[in-house]
């Protein structure tokens, strides 16, 4: 069997690999399931990271009661399976293998996952002391370092709290999406690089950035939807053809509805799934192919294809199908998708490349947490789809130093509404609509002053600290350098004052 895997090439011979790695991930999604059932039955919740899965991950991560790791895969099955956490391994591989990470470096890395769905953080890297070993014992250097004896251990509150903050708005609240987006394994269990006839490497992933290591385009296309602000969930084959249908217009899949079906640059996909999606067009959903439609993986044996007419009776719907309204369209690119999303009532939303919006229910309210992608103070009217055109008061919470003020808004013309922001650098504001009549604690404006000028300081520096013995030491200097250029502090670790 071996040998006759390696002979690769021969369609008999890709059947067989096929139904090989079909049935691994097939024992490997019910496996999960299983051990998530006994645990469940012994009062225990379950966490699967997907490093190393035979499956499609988005599969095996909704058998776990937390998904975790890297997004979008997680987040896509925490939202259509309705969990209420979605975890991630953070900080491993960090700012350096030196332990030059410091607080703001995670801030701004935990701001990222957060703005794809991820609510639940696990710092990694925590140092440990086996017995054998005196304190603060051996640290992993590819992980942050969360000592007592880092210096920044005592003001690690303040990060603490204002992670709070913002996962206690993403646990209570549920995901508003607009796109749902086939992630089909079947082009990967084609690629050589990955597994291809490889008995000996039957996984797909090395780790769980494998798709975007290889460069997968699917997984770029999902990617500028994200960046455009149109909310984007992954699905596989097996929660398209079990788990979705269509429910007054919109698609559902699980727990949570979508307006339109993506189906990215794929070369093949299960043949059921293309009888699901013919289904979907016909009851009167909207599915989306850019460039073509995919062929039927060669699953199965006897070694028999016989979908060509589900594919056919796609490609005829293709041609009737008239935009802004449902049915099966293709597009030849990105810029066609988006084109035909905007005719289907999906628009862009805060200001792509500058901008990164995720939008969820909180509440009752459509809640958008808004980032400043970049290195510069922001001053923009960003426009926001999902709020209403009547006279709404806007709230605008800052999760940072836990405040709330009312921001300027008015009426959007191409719909929803404008709100007016600014942003410091990467900095990351919640955005929420009330009704007028509604108290709010803190009722006072948003302060639009732009911080737009820098004040240089000149003159000697005092610089002092205390050891860990108590003592204090103190030294005058006209220039700001490296502690380890100073004889004076040479390796010490800890706080220091700067006063001028």
């Amino acid at each position: 069997m071996h040998q006759f895997l390696k002979e690769s090439g021969t369609p008999e011979n890709m059947r067989l690999w096929h139904d090989y790695r079909q049935t691994i991930a097939f024992l490997h999604v019910e496996f999960v399931k299983r051990w998530r059932q006994w645990a469940n039955r012994n009062g225990m919740l379950t966490r699967y990271q997907y490093t190393g899965d035979p499956a499609n991950p988005i599969n095996t991560c909704g058998e776990a009661d937390i998904p975790e790791d890297a997004p979008p895969f997680n987040t896509s099955a925490g939202h259509i399976f309705g969990k209420k956490l979605i975890s991630a391994e953070e900080y491993t591989w960090g700012a350096g293998h030196n332990f030059k990470d410091y607080l703001d470096y995670y801030r701004k890395r935990g701001d990222a996952d957060l703005m794809q769905g991820l609510n639940y953080k696990v710092y990694h890297g925590t140092p440990f002391t086996p017995l054998s070993e005196p304190w603060p014992g051996p640290m992993y250097y590819a992980g942050g370092n969360f000592s007592e004896t880092q210096p920044f251990f005592k003001h690690i509150r303040y990060l603490n709290d204002y992670f709070a903050r913002l996962q206690l708005i993403l646990q209570e609240s549920k995901p508003n999406m607009d796109v749902l987006m086939l992630w089909s394994i079947h082009d990967f269990w084609n690629m050589p690089n990955v597994g291809g006839y490889n008995w000996k490497q039957p996984f797909v992933w090395r780790n769980s950035n494998s798709a975007i290591e290889r460069e997968d385009v699917k997984e770029k296309t999902r990617a500028e939807l994200v960046k455009r602000g149109i909310q984007t969930d992954l699905c596989s084959d097996e929660i398209l053809i079990e788990r979705t249908g269509l429910e007054k217009g919109m698609i559902r899949s699980g727990v949570l509805t979508y307006k339109v079906l993506v189906v990215p640059e794929t070369k093949m996909v299960a043949a059921s799934t293309l009888k699901s999606i013919e289904k979907l067009a016909n009851e009167g959903g909207t599915v989306i192919f850019i460039k073509s439609i995919p062929m039927a993986a060669p699953l199965g044996i006897p070694l028999v294809q016989d979908q060509s007419q589900s594919t056919v009776n796609l490609e005829e719907m293709a041609k009737i199908s008239k935009p802004g309204g449902s049915g099966v369209f293709i597009v030849a690119n990105i810029t066609g998708l988006f084109d035909l999303l905007k005719q289907s009532g999906l628009v862009e939303e805060g200001v792509p490349g500058e901008l990164l919006t995720l939008r969820v229910n909180y509440d009752g309210r459509i809640t958008y947490l808004i980032r400043n992608n970049t290195d510069k103070y922001l001053d923009l009217w960003v426009p926001l789809s999902k709020f209403n055109t009547g006279g709404n008061q806007v709230v605008v919470g800052n999760p940072r130093i836990a405040d709330l003020a009312l921001a300027e808004n008015r009426t959007n013309p191409h719909g929803g509404k404008l709100v007016h922001l600014v942003m410091e650098p990467t900095e990351l504001l919640t955005v929420t609509e009330v009704s007028s009549n509604e108290k709010w604690q803190n009722t006072r404006s948003l302060d639009y002053k732009l911080k737009k000028t820098v004040k240089a300081i000149g003159g000697s520096w005092n610089i002092s600290w205390t050891d860990y013995q108590g003592s204090t030491h103190k030294f005058v200097t006209d220039t700001l350098k490296s502690w380890t250029d100073w004889p004076e502090l040479g390796l010490f670790s800890g706080c220091v004052s700067y006063q001028t």
